[in-house]
């Protein structure tokens, strides 16, 4: 993806740990750790890269659909977490 989404110099070392360490076929639950590193660091950066196109990443780095594709839609729902907008904690009275 030539044209593909930017990581942030810190957010692609993140990024590189983790698709050199984990195993793409079926990432083991020590790999986690290494993708929520990557997800927070992607958090702190305010990294505007999307699910679909992290899909794209990891493709491109070497993994099988079916683990791209779960991992994509984690950092997705693990985004919208860590990136809550102020006031989300508030509940109306009325």
């Amino acid at each position: 993806m030539a044209d593909g989404p930017r990581l942030s110099p810190k957010c692609q070392m993140f990024f590189d740990r983790f698709v050199n360490r984990v195993n793409k076929q079926s990432p083991k639950p020590a790999d986690w750790e290494y993708f929520y590193d990557f997800m927070s660091v992607c958090s702190d950066q305010k990294s505007e890269v999307t699910g679909v196109e992290l899909y794209h990443l990891l493709i491109d780095a070497g993994f099988p659909q079916g683990s791209a594709q779960p991992l994509s839609m984690f950092y997705k729902q693990g985004w919208s977490l860590l990136n809550r907008p102020e006031g989300f904690d508030q509940i109306p009275t009325n």
